[in-house]
């Protein structure tokens, strides 16, 4: 496990300088926002056409919350993005071990393969939680 995190460590110092892993991580969040504003907007013409509907009775989302409505119908669309960001993100840079040539050193090195892709998928996963 220590080493999975020294893998994990060393290739999180490298995406705070790869222009590519902010590009991906600013498509994300992009992404995410777009699902969350997207959902507001539907929440907002569902009140107005309410309003308009029952006038001075409206009472505003009694039954469900408001936060519910915005952010929770997201979240599954949210969640299927990030998982589909991190093992894109993680292919390329065990990618870019291959096609710099640093890959053969990894594997003359005594750690397993398993040890290597689980240390550059928590490094991954560590830059989108973040």
């Amino acid at each position: 496990m220590r080493v999975i995190l020294n893998i994990a460590r060393a290739e999180l110092r490298h995406f705070f300088f790869s222009p590519i892993a902010w590009f991906v991580l600013i498509i994300f969040l992009m992404f995410s926002g777009g699902i969350v504003m997207g959902n507001l907007v539907d929440t907002a013409v569902q009140q107005d056409a309410l309003m308009d509907l029952q006038g001075d009775a409206f009472q505003g989302f009694l039954t469900s919350p408001l936060t519910r409505m915005v952010i929770g119908k997201g979240v599954e669309w949210v969640l299927t993005i990030f998982f589909l960001f991190i093992p894109l993100l993680t292919m390329g840079v065990i990618n870019r071990e291959y096609s710099a040539g640093t890959v053969k050193l990894l594997h003359s090195s005594p750690i397993s393969i398993r040890q290597i892709i689980f240390g550059k998928f928590w490094a991954c996963t560590v830059l989108f939680v973040l």
